[in-house]
């Protein structure tokens, strides 16, 4: 599944304690070039740092009507 530009997502970072809010600023990008891995990248904007950023889908939560919706289970 790609995540549409202007949604609204959770991304869990290596560096921070907890989830930080984020927008998906870019279309989607095959995580490899050249290698259907069914993963993507996008560019993001986080409201708490103020930055951009790439992300991989994988780390990502969508943020839904009910709550937080982890990526992999939608579609």
């Amino acid at each position: 599944m790609i995540i549409a530009v202007g949604s609204l997502v959770y991304i869990r970072s290596v560096l921070q304690d907890g989830d930080t809010l984020c927008v998906i600023l870019s279309e989607a990008r095959p995580e490899f070039l050249g290698v259907p891995s069914g993963h993507y990248y996008y560019n993001v904007y986080c409201f708490e740092t103020s930055r951009r950023f790439l992300a991989f889908d994988y780390e990502m939560v969508l943020v839904g009507p009910e709550g937080r919706l982890p990526y992999y289970t939608q579609g």
